[in-house]
């Protein structure tokens, strides 16, 4: 049965039965014919039928209906009424629904059949044919059956319910209001023949998709195939309202979909099918408005968006996704924020497919994110966004901070992007003057390169915003300008920082990073042919020399262009670095101890920790102290020179002890700890740190302890804060080793094998060397020198000394003890030899 619902008016025409003009018709029955069977399945002789309306309730059911003996329902028929001897009943009745009980010989009590339905006979016509008729119904129509229209249906308000043909085609257009399955932009009255003003039609659909979906809103706001394109009007200054926006409210989840390629002539240049384009008319005087100002939760596919001064701004939206989208503007607007894509305190942005152009013009920037007043608490910041796959044509993208950052930006990715004309880098930042910005995490280009560019010396990455930090730069492939021959370069830091740079490398790719005067500047990594290039920003002198890179003391990413640590420890025992040469570790304990390196050119110097840690420090719980319940950790740095703690002249910290556990009645912690091995500088104390965790962080507690051989402290709870000197050790030159000499223990070699130490170390080779021997007066110098060589080697070799013989002096040399003169120089009175 096929039921048509709220028909206002159902015109049929045409429709052929007979040749034949009736007569005014009488209403016509249906006819229910049947036979009563018993229950051994043999007819029933004379059963006795009781009709009944299709409400009807009880036994005999009550009210009856009304039954009649012939067609035209002219004459009643008794009811009840019995059948004849072999069961067989009928009688007429209007179509409908009927309750039918039956009884008889044979049956047990009465059988009740509710929803006997006689259908409409529309054959049965009194003998006459309907050649053509109208109905006008203003509730319901039912057919039971097939209904077949020759001509037009017309339905005012045409509602199916449940409509479920196995097949439907349409050969002609549909355009529906939806929300399902579509909202199309056309059913509001939209032509899309680039002359009619589609404004309001768009803007209807868009309202229609906006309303809660128990109001009937939702679906996608469709755009056929236009003939031409879609016009739309901009409004006119001083009206601030952008083309297309969305109802206050809820409207997230809102789609706009363009389906294939009207016309090709009327899309941008860079455009991939399907694709169909909405252009604005700016008129005499355009505000600065974007063409859709979109909220989060926004998809945009399969369009070419022209505006005027913008195509596309975001404002405190989140979750936007445009799909093979192409957002273009005319550039030279002369307008605030001239660009196709603005993008304001926003995240998670994806931008996949398609164009950003800003015509007739080569710097207004492709797309512009910005940093500004929040409107909803929002962070001013943007994040998360995501370019690929885009051919862009104008200048470059820019982000500009407007107000002051809070919170961290970052995670920025351009991959795949080729850039068209543009005389400026192809990303800068820039802020306010005043405006702090930053700091900036995370940022990657993939194969970006720009193409026909006027500019050869462009970079990739323009950072400009003096409180700036970008931190974590990857380029792989990138290009810009006319190759690094001319000038371009990957990064250019004109005020402001980047760090954490690692950057591939390709025949014309750009690897250079540079201050606004092209001096390199470092923190990068650099592929050439062979291998990599790591230039090192050595500001940061402390954490740079970290052996720490796992420890979860360690909270930032600053280290060595190179760090060797073996599977299984904690820290690293290799280092290099352009500054401090080859270090070395145990690959157990804070800081490096030893080193390898040019100090002077034309020399190689070795080196070593002025002082290294204590080892195996420990605490035991105990009483009398003031310490509060807590678990408790310590470390202990050694210090030279210096009689409080945090001074730059301590080691690195100890390994921290296990943690001390630290309750009633026990209030304090017995510390004991193993002397550090000797090293270069004079030990003076030791400086104890307590803190709650395993970590240099949370402004722990400090306490210095005098004395070089103090091995032991009672914590009972020392207030000093805090532990601000980098975890690393001092390193200084011990050797240093020239091509025609090797000075031990001394930085200045004089001969071709020069040891400098006390008097037990004052040869070499057992030859006794009077210039390392103490004493302020030349003589004192050689005699001491003649007296040892004359048990020792019988050679003083005073070639190397200098200075000036009192007249006082008397050098006395033993027997059989030679002093090598050469060229060693002394002046003096009197010379005897015994």
């Amino acid at each position: 049965m096929k039921t048509l619902t709220h028909l206002a008016a159902i015109a049929l025409a045409a429709i052929a039965l007979a040749t034949i003009v009736a007569p005014a018709a009488r209403a016509q029955g249906s006819r229910k014919d049947d036979i009563v069977f018993g229950p051994a399945g043999h007819p029933v002789a004379g059963p006795t039928i009781t009709v009944c309306a299709p409400t009807a309730t009880g036994t005999p059911c009550s009210p009856l209906a009304a039954i009649y003996t012939d067609a035209t329902l002219t004459v009643p028929a008794p009811n009840p009424f019995q059948g004849d001897g072999i069961g067989n009943y009928h009688f007429y009745a209007l179509a409908g629904r009927y309750i039918l009980q039956i009884t008889g010989p044979g049956i047990n009590g009465v059988q009740t059949f509710p929803d006997v339905i006689l259908p409409p006979d529309l054959g049965s016509t009194g003998g006459s044919a309907i050649s053509a008729f109208s109905l006008a119904l203003g509730g319901n129509l039912s057919v039971a059956g097939n209904a077949t229209i020759i001509g037009t249906l017309t339905a005012g308000g045409f509602n199916p319910g449940t409509l479920t043909p196995s097949a439907l085609t349409v050969t002609g257009n549909e355009a529906v209001q939806g929300p399902r399955p579509r909202v199309d932009v056309t059913a509001f009255g939209a032509k899309g023949d680039g002359v009619t003003d589609d404004t309001a039609a768009i803007q209807a659909a868009i309202n229609a998709a906006c309303r809660p979906p128990t109001s009937g809103g939702g679906g996608s706001v469709f755009f056929p195939p236009p003939p031409l394109y879609y016009k739309v009007l901009q409004p006119q200054t001083p009206s601030t309202s952008p083309v297309f926006s969305t109802p206050s409210g809820f409207c997230w989840g809102l789609h706009l979909l363009g389906g294939t390629v009207g016309e090709a002539s009327q899309l941008q240049q860079f455009n991939f099918a399907p694709m169909v384009a909405i252009n604005v008319t700016a008129g005499s005087s355009p505000n600065a408005a974007p063409v859709f100002a979109l909220p989060g939760f926004t998809t945009i596919e399969n369009l070419s968006i022209l505006g005027s001064n913008q195509a596309v701004s975001l404002y405190d939206s989140v979750n936007v996704l445009f799909r093979n989208v192409c957002l273009a503007v005319n550039g030279i607007t002369g307008q605030t924020d001239n660009t196709p894509l603005k993008i304001t305190n926003t995240i998670w942005v994806r931008y996949t497919g398609g164009c950003l152009m800003a015509k007739n013009s080569s710097t207004t920037p492709i797309a512009l994110f910005t940093g500004e007043t929040p409107i909803s608490g929002e962070a001013p910041l943007d994040g998360l966004i995501t370019i690929e796959d885009v051919t862009g044509a104008g200048g470059g993208m820019q982000y500009i901070q407007r107000v002051n950052q809070s919170g961290t930006a970052g995670n920025f990715v351009f991959r795949n992007i080729t850039l068209e004309d543009a005389s400026t880098d192809v990303f800068t930042f820039s802020a306010l003057p005043g405006v702090s910005m930053g700091p900036f995490d995370s940022m990657t280009f993939d194969h970006v390169n720009t193409s026909d560019e006027p500019v050869g010396n462009t970079a990739v990455l323009a950072i400009n915003a003096p409180t700036l930090n970008v931190s974590g730069v990857f380029m792989n492939h990138v290009f810009t300008g006319n190759s690094p021959a001319a000038g371009a370069v990957a990064v250019r830091e004109i005020s402001g920082r980047a760090d954490n740079i690692f950057i591939t490398n390709c025949t014309s790719c750009v690897t250079a990073v540079v201050d606004g005067s092209g001096n390199p500047l470092g923190s990068v990594t650099a592929q050439n042919s062979n291998g990599f290039d790591h230039t090192v920003n050595i500001s940061n002198s402390g954490d740079r020399l970290r052996t720490d890179p796992y420890q979860s003391a360690n909270n930032d990413t600053t280290g060595l262009p190179m760090r060797v640590t073996s599977s299984g420890n904690s820290f690293a025992s290799l280092g290099i670095d352009s500054a401090n040469g080859l270090l070395f570790g145990d690959g157990a304990s804070f800081g490096y101890s030893a080193q390898l390196y040019q100090a002077v050119k034309g020399s190689l110097d070795v080196g070593f920790a002025s002082a290294l840690p204590p080892t195996n420090v420990m605490g035991t719980a105990t009483t009398g102290g003031t310490l509060a319940p807590a678990t408790y950790t310590y470390w202990v740095r050694t210090a030279t020179g210096a009689s409080s703690c945090n001074s730059a002249t301590e080691s690195a910290p100890s390994i921290f002890s296990a943690g001390v556990v630290v309750g009633s009645p026990n209030n304090a912690v017995n510390l004991t700890w193993t002397l550090p091995p000797a090293a270069l500088g004079t030990i003076t104390g030791y400086c104890v740190f307590r803190n709650t965790t395993p970590s240099f962080n949370s402004s722990p507690r400090n306490v210095f302890v005098s004395g070089a051989s103090t091995t032991s402290f009672t914590d009972t709870g020392f207030t000093g804060c805090c532990d601000s000197t980098f975890p690393i050790n001092l390193m200084q030159s011990s050797h240093r080793f020239t091509p025609t000499s090797l000075g031990v223990n001394t930085t200045n070699p004089q001969s071709n094998l020069d040891v400098n130490g006390s008097a037990a170390v004052n040869s070499l080779n057992l030859v006794q060397k009077a210039e390392r021997f103490a004493g302020a007066d030349a003589g004192a110098k050689l005699n001491a020198c003649l007296a040892a060589a004359a048990s020792t080697s019988s050679v003083c070799d005073a070639r190397g000394m200098t200075g000036t013989l009192t007249g006082a002096a008397h050098i006395s040399i033993p027997a059989g003890t030679v002093l090598l003169w050469g060229q060693g120089q002394a002046h003096h009175h009197r010379f005897d030899n015994e």
